[in-house]
């Protein structure tokens, strides 16, 4: 089961990502080595009449049809990895409109979360499982970055700069909260949770 649904959309958008990647890597480093073999250099052997010649401008190589189905094929690609991308970033950038909003407050070195009714924590935040939550992310003195690890979210937390991340927690559990941004001597320890509750 997804951890969120925000989650789950990165994922499936980075396994399209990586599968039409290792695809097109293999089928290049294949094609590759078919011509580094089928062509080398051989002892005795007459270069090909297309071969480059100082001077001579070698004739067309290639056909149309050839053109047209790689035309395609690329077209084909970068259509389905668009598609992902645009629905993957519609999805991230529309939370639903019954999510709760805390706003979080970034600050050498920790995280402070100030919920709807006002009351405040540092260092952790506690949300309900199935509940859309909103993190509402700002900074009180340099640029931070409050990133969700598990749930594969995070967003800069810039001075006089709101910028919001959410989730759907989907699971039980207490997760981790780090900065992702190099923010002084404290950075590494810049931690918090998020606690999911049932």
């Amino acid at each position: 089961m997804p951890i969120s649904s925000v989650t789950s959309q990165w994922e499936s958008l980075f396994i399209l990502y990586a599968i039409i990647g290792t695809i097109v890597g293999a089928i290049v480093t294949i094609w590759l080595i078919t011509v580094l073999v089928r062509y080398r250099a051989r002892s005795g052997a007459k270069d090909p009449d297309d071969a480059p010649k100082v001077g001579f401008l070698p004739p067309d190589r290639g056909t149309t049809k050839a053109a047209l189905v790689m035309t395609v094929l690329v077209a084909g690609i970068l259509f389905a990895l668009a598609a992902g991308t645009f629905e993957t970033v519609h999805l991230i950038e529309n939370p639903p409109e019954e999510s709760r909003a805390i706003k979080v407050i970034a600050r050498q070195w920790q995280f402070e979360f100030v919920y709807p009714d006002g009351t405040s924590s540092v260092g952790e935040v506690t949300v309900r499982k199935g509940e859309p939550v909103v993190f509402d992310v700002t900074s009180e003195d340099v640029f931070h970055n409050f990133g969700l690890v598990e749930f594969r979210v995070r967003t800069d937390a810039i001075p006089g700069k709101v910028n919001q991340i959410w989730i759907n927690p989907e699971q039980e559990g207490i997760y981790k909260i780090l900065c992702y941004e190099l923010c002084g001597v404290g950075h590494s320890f810049m931690s918090a949770k998020l606690i999911v509750t049932g």
